[in-house]
């Protein structure tokens, strides 16, 4: 026989169980946090994410403040893709390092700077020299 506290845990855990299944069904919830954690992080403004996103600022806005949520299976790709950069960035960077690696023109992007390859949808080429960064790091 299982003493009352005993019951009250089984019940916490199976709670926390069930919470944890339900999340992949509230993903655009989730990706309308992530959208606001990568613009913070990457101090940009709503219209400057937008255009990463390839959607309008005021899309920015309303995910970010939960009023909708990322409906096209590109914009949520999108996001994590930036999510993607943002992570292994930190690694090799700091947040300040990530920026101005993002910000200024590179040889290996022609050029260009990362945020201009972003803005069209160049993430993998962005990701790709970030990995090449990281590796030289020695890890």
């Amino acid at each position: 026989m299982l003493s009352s506290t005993q019951k009250k845990e089984s019940t916490r855990r199976k709670t926390s169980s069930l919470r944890s299944r339900r999340l992949p069904l509230h993903r655009g919830t989730q990706d309308g946090r992530l959208a606001f954690f990568i613009r913070e992080c990457l101090d940009l403004s709503t219209e400057s994410m937008g255009r990463m996103l390839q959607v309008s600022s005021r899309t920015i806005n309303r995910w970010e403040e939960q009023q909708n949520i990322p409906r096209d299976p590109n914009q949520a790709l999108r996001i994590h893709k930036l999510k993607e950069i943002v992570d292994l960035g930190l690694k090799v960077y700091t947040s300040e390092g990530l920026r101005e690696f993002l910000s200024k023109p590179q040889p290996a992007f022609n050029g260009h700077t990362a945020y201009q390859l972003m803005s069209i949808g160049e993430y993998d080429t962005v990701l790709s020299a970030l990995a090449a960064d990281f590796e030289g790091l020695g890890f």
